[in-house]
Parts: structure tokens; sequence; C-alpha cells
């Protein structure tokens, strides 16, 4: 549990984290692009605020 999740906790506030990481190309012969290209980051922060408005 990271300080601000136990903190939120001790004070019952809701507490969420979104996680982002680039793919690895490691294995290009069978990398599945999943149309991330350019825009992944604003694509992930989008698909991330989805949630958080449905959550709430």
């Amino acid at each position: 549990m990271t300080g601000r999740a136990g903190g939120c906790r001790k004070r019952r506030a809701k507490f969420g984290q979104f996680l982002f990481t680039a793919d690895s190309l490691a294995n290009v012969r069978e990398y599945d692009a999943r149309d991330f290209e350019t825009g992944s980051h604003e694509k992930a922060l989008l698909l991330g605020l989805e949630v958080l408005r449905r959550y709430n």
C-alpha cells in the first residue's frame, strides 16, 4: 500500500491509481500494436477518465 492510499484509508477517503506503461518491443515478430501508435498516452488517459467517470 502506498503512503497516499494509507492516508486515504485513515481518513476514510476514496483513493485510486491509474498506472500506465508503454509496450515492450522485445519480441517484434509477435507484437500486437492494438492501435496505440503515437496517441497512446492520450488514449490511456481518456480510458482512465472514463473509468473514473463511471465509478463515481
